[in-house]
């Protein structure tokens, strides 16, 4: 790719993005859920071309800072925008219990603080960031009630950990049952420390050293030393990477017993 286009190429993606930002910050905006999550699939593609246009280029002209924030600031409203709507979904959806619990509510005109969380797949090593931030914002707010902290993890869950509280009505009584369903099935430490640790053994080898690549490893690798030291300051010693690395060299049921 020679300059010429690669400027090109980066002009097009920073228009596209400055259009998806004025598109959530346009006054009285009415938000359609389908439309935010393929503005958000459409963010990536952005990203993605932008960040190979930009490679391409020398170090000097690059632009990549200047973009990753006005990206990740659009992608944070992004999902702030679709979380609030999926809340508002789930409770007129599964909600019938805390209809009857506030009947003296309008719940047309009920409305749940915005709050910008990473919705949570199952995925064991993304687990203590999402708690760390569920907790200080929802779990331990005082100013809401156990069912507004229901509708907030309900909205918050992905795939496997949402099928966990699915069968769970929303209450009053019942949402530390569901919190501590969670915390049962995903709060283990040496699972978590091992996938973080296998996460930074395979990244992948590269032939062609670029800026891009380059940043993807270390970006990787910085993300790994920040979720161990958030898990455990036991976990960056060279104690347990040894043992994950003496782990891969035995049978995969030793393996298993281990974790």
């Amino acid at each position: 790719m020679d300059d010429e286009t690669a400027k090109a190429l980066r002009g097009r993606a920073k228009a596209a993005l400055t259009r998806t930002k004025n598109f959530i910050e346009k006054d009285e905006q009415t938000f359609n859920k389908n439309d935010i999550s393929n503005k958000l699939e459409k963010l990536e593609l952005i990203y993605t071309e932008f960040d190979q246009a930009d490679a391409a280029l020398t170090f000097e002209s690059s632009e990549m800072e200047e973009f990753e924030a006005k990206y990740y600031e659009t992608k944070a409203k992004l999902q702030n925008i679709l979380e609030n709507l999926s809340v508002r979904t789930n409770a007129y959806t599964d909600n019938s219990d805390f209809l009857e619990n506030v009947s003296n509510v309008k719940f047309s005109n009920f409305k749940l603080p915005k709050i910008n969380i990473e919705r949570f797949s199952g995925d064991y090593k993304d687990r203590p960031s999402f708690k760390d931030l569920y907790v200080s914002l929802v779990h331990d707010n005082m100013c809401l009630s156990n069912v507004q902290k229901f509708q907030y993890l309900r909205g918050l869950l992905l795939s496997e950990p949402a099928h966990i509280t699915k069968h769970i009505h929303i209450t009053e009584t019942a949402y530390n049952e569901a919190w501590e369903k969670l915390l049962a099935h995903y709060d283990k430490k040496k699972q978590i420390i091992f996938l973080l640790i296998k996460t930074f053994m395979e990244q992948p080898s590269f032939n062609d050293i670029n800026i891009s690549n380059l940043r993807n490893i270390a970006d990787t690798s910085d993300e790994v030393i920040r979720g161990l030291k958030f898990i455990d300051t036991k976990a960056e010693s060279r104690d347990v990477w040894l043992i994950y690395i003496l782990l891969q060299k035995v049978d995969s049921k030793t393996r298993q017993e281990w974790a």
